[in-house]
């Protein structure tokens, strides 16, 4: 939503009711807002607007009265009692149809609330639109939250980044210092780039830009880790908590009770968005959804939209995380805080792991990719502290997920992190965590020597874990089996332990059927496969399902036997769908495809074999 649109909104809320809360982050943004409403509104009463910045709770109401009065009547008039103020205030509004501005309530919220409730309570015509960094909480109330600038979509132009809210502010106020600057290339890149660590708000972005005075912007970029060392300079006519951009945190941090800014310090060494449950696991701070519910209201968390509304998430600007990463360094708390972090998220990962090898799979898949940000941070902070056991465990919980998310880049520098971190760690779960980074280079890797260093590097991991241990192991041996020809094939049982569960009883029978298909013997590959894919029904796992199934299509073909396959490719494609595997779904397509056309053709299922 664009200020045109908060302008309209406010404006139409204000006609279908009596108070209107301006709420969010940065009072200058809220003022302005205010300001441009009440000049656009101009009801026959006129709008009248209280600054409460400079004023302590128990003059609100006096200095309303006087700032009315003033205005009506020439010379202040005759002073009143602090018994009588209010009601000498409702005296000079009870008839009027004006608009009251109340801006900057929230260090004197509830002598705000209190006033306005009276007001509204005793003057039928008045209406009142107030800005705070959260609700006045009193009935009849409307809110409208002020958001940051918009920021430039991921992937957008550059027109169209340049057209966005937050880069025209910057590119605004830096011409103002600057004459003749322009965003353009290099320019432009380094303007996007401020305005999204700045997360869209306004003042801090104006701050930036005045730097453009001395600094090329792209120089500003580039000292932003630094941000509040460096936005400072702001207009000496504002307020001094809009001067720079540490005075405007510490003003919002300053009227927190301790509580809450104990949560929100501790909060600060999550890099993503987090839950409930992590919020407590990494806080210890009183009650956590009531503290929770509280920074919300106070602009300093938002909450995340979610494919789960049974279970919130929160995030935290990228601006206060940093504040409270100061805050939380200055009492040598944050190594304590990124522990408690990083257990969590492992236990989290631990816990989900066996998961993602049942039929409640997608739902973890989506819980650990929607914790990505913290996974990856907890492991770095893992890595940098030297706890290689910590790093470690979250390789052996994790490497399985990353294989079903095709291993991304991300994984493979975590997995090799992990391998190069230093200390005491459990040698099968070090050496599974190499296999698991080994497997992952092969699918990255071209050159044949590079390849054949990969499959060195499984074989000696190969050593160290006993077969039937992890997926990742049955993995890496059927990848030395099928990928390196020269070397003998690591040892497939004949047929699976029937001690073992079911999904891996199946997965042992999809490596020997994989194993029987590339080497030409069909109907066995056939007959194995057909006993895999019932285990894997049973246990209802879409991966296991849909290799299986594609893997068994092929085998049907080359069997002679095309009638047994008709469908087999469509089901495997279905359920790599669900999984979010989209290569593999296209090979199911495309194969598939094959099946029905004129002529049939073999095809040969990948899908991580």
């Amino acid at each position: 939503m664009g200020r045109d649109d908060d302008v309209r909104r406010v404006a139409d809320l204000l006609g279908r009711g009596r108070l209107v809360t301006l709420v969010g982050p940065g009072g200058a943004g809220k003022t302005r807002l205010a300001n441009t409403i009440g000049r656009q509104l101009t009801p026959s009463g006129g709008v009248w607007f209280v600054p409460l910045a400079p004023v302590g709770a128990d003059d609100v109401p006096r200095v309303v009265l006087e700032l009315l009065r003033v205005r009506e009547e020439g010379p202040p008039p005759r002073p009143v009692t602090a018994e009588t103020v209010l009601d000498h205030l409702v005296d000079t509004l009870a008839d009027d149809d004006l608009v009251l501005v109340l801006d900057n309530c929230e260090h004197v919220i509830e002598t705000a609330a209190r006033l306005a409730g009276t007001l509204l309570g005793r003057c039928p015509r008045l209406r009142v639109l107030a800005t705070s960094r959260e609700p006045l909480h009193i009935d009849g109330e409307s809110l409208h939250p002020v958001l940051p600038l918009k920021l430039p979509e991921p992937g957008a132009t550059l027109e169209r980044a340049r057209a966005c809210a937050a880069v025209r502010l910057f590119h605004d106020r830096a011409a103002a210092v600057r004459p003749g600057f322009t965003a353009e290339g290099s320019a432009l890149t380094a303007a996007i780039e401020i305005c999204r660590r700045l997360d869209g708000l306004p003042l801090a972005i104006e701050l930036a830009a005045a730097q453009v005075r001395a600094l090329p912007v792209e120089a500003v970029a580039a000292r932003l880790d630094d941000r509040f060392r460096l936005l400072t300079g702001g207009s000496r006519t504002a307020l001094p908590r809009h001067r720079t951009l540490s005075a405007a945190v510490a003003w919002s941090w300053d009227l927190l009770d301790t509580d809450e800014r104990a949560l929100l310090e501790r909060l600060s060494v999550v890099p993503g968005a987090f839950t409930e449950d992590a919020a407590e696991a990494i806080g210890r701070s009183g009650e956590v959804r009531q503290l929770l519910t509280a920074l919300v209201d106070k602009s300093l968390l938002h909450p995340v939209e979610t494919a789960d509304p049974v279970e919130p998430r929160y995030r935290m600007l990228e601006t206060i995380r940093e504040y409270g990463l100061e805050r939380l360094a200055r009492r040598d708390e944050t190594d304590d805080a990124r522990g408690r972090h990083a257990e969590f998220f492992l236990q989290l990962a631990e816990s989900a792991d066996p998961h993602l090898r049942t039929s409640d799979q997608l739902r973890w898949l989506v819980r650990l990719s929607a914790e990505r940000d913290n996974l990856s941070a907890a492991i770095r902070w893992a890595v940098e502290s030297g706890d290689a056991d910590l790093a470690v465990r979250y390789g052996v919980a994790l490497c399985w997920f990353w294989f079903l998310r095709d291993n991304p880049p991300e994984s493979l520098d975590l997995l090799g992190r992990m391998i190069q971190a230093r200390g005491s760690t459990d040698p099968r779960a070090r050496a599974l965590v190499v296999a698991a980074h080994a497997l992952a280079t092969v699918e990255t890797i071209s050159r044949p020597d590079e390849a054949e260093a990969a499959f060195d590097r499984i074989g000696k991991a190969l050593e160290h874990v006993a077969p039937g241990t992890h997926p990742i192991v049955e993995m890496a041996r059927l990848a030395l089996a099928v990928g390196s020809a020269d070397r003998a094939a690591p040892d497939v049982p004949a047929s699976p332990d029937e001690r073992t569960d079911p999904w891996n009883r199946s997965l042992t029978l999809l490596v020997r059927g994989v194993l029987a298909m590339n080497t030409g013997r069909a109907a066995e590959a056939t007959h194995v496969l057909s006993r895999a894919l019932t285990g894997f029904e049973e246990v209802g796992e879409r991966w296991g399902l849909g290799i299986t199934l594609s893997t068994l299509n092929a085998a049907l073909q080359r069997a002679g036997d095309p009638a047994g396959a008709a469908g087999l490719a469509e089901r495997a494609s279905r359920y790599f769908q669900e999984l979010g595997m989209p290569e593999h779904t296209m090979e199911s397509e495309v194969a598939a495809a094959l099946h029905r056309g004129p002529s049939q053709a073999t095809w040969t299922a990948g899908g991580g074999s």
